[in-house]
């Protein structure tokens, strides 16, 4: 799958995937989902949720293959949120205005493992620019390489990267 060249603007319906520009799971997606590249979209004003959420639930089911690269992200709660996402990569983003404190901008919330982040730039919003924590079922991340981006603007109380549990 190639999402590329689109503008992803305010998509805030009420419902259980609401609030994000692009949203999966292993219900919606109707199984394992492999090799998506998105790539040169901008995303805006997703106050719900953020640009791109991969909501995998089942560890068995992770998502993989999945290439973020090029993106511009603005105005959005968060830049993306990635739950049991394998062999990935998050590059050559710009991520800005983002707007939900408790977050961050790309947000790894347990089972995320090898997954490349490089050569993004960041700048302090709302929230952290990386957090990670592990869902509160026992699902850690691992092989998480940050590296050579640019984190202009944070602070103590929201930090470029911020490890709170579940990464070994």
């Amino acid at each position: 799958v190639v999402i590329n060249c689109n503008w992803f603007d305010a998509n805030n319906n009420p419902g259980p995937a609401g609030g994000a520009g692009i949203y999966t799971d292993e219900f919606t997606g109707g199984g394992v989902i492999s090799n998506v590249l998105i790539d040169s979209n901008k995303f805006t004003n997703h106050i719900d949720d953020g640009g791109i959420d991969f909501s995998v639930s089942q560890a068995s089911m992770a998502a993989t293959g999945i290439t973020i690269t090029d993106n511009d992200f603005d105005g959005n709660r968060r830049a993306v949120f990635l739950y049991n996402v394998v062999s990935s990569s998050f590059s050559g983003n710009v991520i800005h205005n983002s707007t939900e404190a408790g977050t961050g901008d790309v947000r790894i919330f347990g089972g995320v493992n090898n997954l490349q982040i490089k050569y993004n730039s960041f700048t302090a919003g709302g929230p952290h620019g990386i957090r990670i924590t592990d869902d509160g079922a026992g699902s850690n991340s691992s092989t998480i390489t940050v590296y050579e981006n640019s984190f202009m603007g944070y602070s103590n109380s929201n930090t470029a990267v911020e490890i709170v549990s579940g990464y070994t």
